[in-house]
């Protein structure tokens, strides 16, 4: 995790010119960010899993070990710090957070790997090996399913970053790459076992996958608005150009 944010903080500062804002900003809101995120997966953890894990021993949930986490909640929290660090010294938003989108692809990536290696986030049951791997403490083997989590983003975060060699509009980075987590996300739910993939009560999804679809639904009208601006700056400079 701590590789993961290190290497997200340095590829984001370099892009930060690119996209119009200092690096020292980006170096500034990191720590705040990662701190934030790191509270909000600890506090979704907590509520998706208190009435099977924790209920019975509150005190439990007080631990300070990286063994419960909800990247949701991470980029909930996170995001909400990078707003309000972005509003607080006139930053604009979308510019910053476009500098952010594909090293946070490149970071979650790289934290699936280490919920690989810590045993956690492991997908069904398998009869044999490959593909299923034993985990500690896990009696047979299991899909791992984080490895084909970080695939799925890495291929995602490359294709991102071929798109952003063209002309693109601010909002564009950051829609993409909420597009880019929420399917990866979706799929990754149907492989992981846990409290993130029960179906949510009657309905044929899990409260994760409504959340991806969420984000994909949020990207995708960034992406739009962000092909709509570029439209109307296009026909603007003709005009000026005209005049």
């Amino acid at each position: 995790m701590m590789l993961a944010f290190l290497l997200g903080s340095i590829l984001a500062s370099r892009r930060a010119p690119r996209f119009g804002i200092k690096p020292a900003s980006i170096q500034d809101a990191t720590l705040g960010i990662v701190i934030a995120g790191v509270i909000g997966a600890r506090l979704a953890y907590l509520g998706l899993n208190w009435n099977t894990e924790f209920a019975a021993n509150p005190s439990s949930a007080l631990t300070l070990k990286f063994d419960g986490l909800t990247s949701f909640g991470a980029l909930i929290l996170g995001g909400l710090v990078a707003f309000w660090y972005c509003k607080s010294k006139k930053i604009d938003v979308l510019s910053f957070l476009d500098t952010m989108a594909l090293p946070v692809l490149i970071a979650h990536a790289l934290g699936r790997v280490g919920c690989f290696l810590n045993g956690c986030c492991y997908g069904h049951q398998v009869s044999g090996s490959p593909p299923g791997v034993h985990f500690h403490d896990m009696k047979g083997l299991y899909l791992p399913a984080q490895l084909y989590d970080a695939a799925m983003v890495l291929v995602g975060a490359v294709g991102l970053y071929f798109l952003e060699k063209t002309r693109r509009a601010r909002g564009f980075s950051i829609g993409a790459m909420m597009v880019i987590y929420g399917l990866s996300r979706y799929i990754y739910e149907f492989w992981r076992i846990g409290a993130s993939s029960k179906m949510w009560g009657s309905l044929p999804f899990s409260q994760a996958q409504a959340m991806a679809a969420l984000m994909m639904i949020v990207g995708l009208i960034l992406i739009v608005k962000s092909r709509n601006q570029l439209v109307i700056n296009y026909i603007n400079s003709d005009e000026l150009a005209a005049d």
